[in-house]
């Protein structure tokens, strides 16, 4: 063997190295993204991956098993700390000032007033 064919099998070899590399990692996308996005089924989809990754269907199985979110947010809600005091007094209040401000006429004063205490009426009942 002549020093020219070891140079160009050589670089056969890493040719051919170079083309193994790429198929692995385009093999292996599916699982690649399931280990960075911290898939919770990450190692389960490394397996489907490996072994049926050779067909399309297991590959594209894997690859959007890998890009379902599979965690389910959870959203609490917390109750305000110092919810909002109703008296009917403050209401009344709030009315009265309306009333002397113009805001309302002297019947609507009334007519809501009414609604308050009806209601504070019924709240009370009920209890």
């Amino acid at each position: 063997m002549s020093e020219e064919e070891v140079v160009v099998s050589i670089f056969g070899v890493i040719f051919i190295l170079i083309i193994i590399a790429i198929i692995f990692c385009l093999y292996f996308i599916p699982t690649f993204v399931a280990f960075s996005r911290k898939h919770q089924f990450k190692w389960l989809i490394f397996i489907l991956n490996f072994f049926t990754g050779f067909t399309f269907f297991g590959w594209v199985g894997s690859l959007v098993w890998a890009l379902i979110d599979t965690e389910q947010k959870q959203v609490y809600i917390q109750p305000p700390t110092n919810p909002p005091q109703f008296s009917v007094a403050s209401e009344l209040e709030k009315l009265t000032k309306l009333r002397d401000n113009g805001d309302i006429s002297n019947l609507e004063f009334r007519e809501l007033k009414y609604k308050l205490l009806e209601g504070y009426n019924k709240k009370e009942n009920h209890r």
